[in-house]
């Protein structure tokens, strides 16, 4: 006789099937793969460094969609919100080591004189970057001819030319019209 046994009436008796122990899944759906535990220390520090969306889910392994779904049920906002409140810090800390690097800093030693941070000279390319950034600062603009010399020596633009020319025309009462096809400026 193969594996089937007889029942009480003489008919044969197939072997109950094996249930599968899914006590231990961590997933909603007894019959599904189990749910991927994400890292969100991970997932925090890759949008401290400003991290895509698509470069955060490339990191811990999981699809683009499984990231923004589960961000939506365990953190209870859409992914974008969660990545502007985690990038945040990133920024900050990019800003502070600008303005450090900018302005400079002293070295600084602990109780037993152990260098804790080497001195930092003032980086003028970053102040004039940051000026640039925040303070409106803007290199002078000047025409030059030949060989650089100005086109116009006591003239320099420090603001938009059009700006200029429009308070020039208004101060002399002047119109500037577009040359309609036909009108060549004779009158005829």
């Amino acid at each position: 006789m193969n594996q089937h046994s007889l029942n009480g009436n003489g008919q044969e008796q197939k072997p109950e099937k094996k249930k599968r122990d899914r006590s231990n899944r961590n997933t909603g759906n007894p019959n599904g793969r189990p749910k991927i535990v994400l890292d969100w220390e991970k997932i925090d520090k890759c949008l401290f460094i400003q991290c895509t969306l698509v470069e955060v889910a490339y990191v811990i392994g999981v699809s683009v969609d499984t990231l923004e779904n589960r961000t939506k049920e365990e953190k209870g906002m859409a992914f974008s919100e969660y990545r502007e409140l985690k990038s945040a810090g990133g920024k900050m800390s990019l800003r502070r080591s600008q303005w450090e690097h900018a302005a400079g800093y002293p070295a600084e030693y602990n109780s037993k004189g152990k260098v804790l941070r080497t001195e930092q000279k003032a980086n003028t390319g970053m102040l004039i970057w940051l000026g640039k950034q925040y303070l409106e600062q803007k290199e002078p603009f000047v025409l030059t001819g030949k060989g650089g010399a100005p086109l116009f020596p006591s003239i320099q633009i420090k603001r938009d030319p059009f700006e200029e020319l429009a308070e020039m025309l208004a101060k002399n009462k002047m119109v500037l019209t577009p040359q309609t096809s036909g009108n060549n400026g004779t009158g005829s």
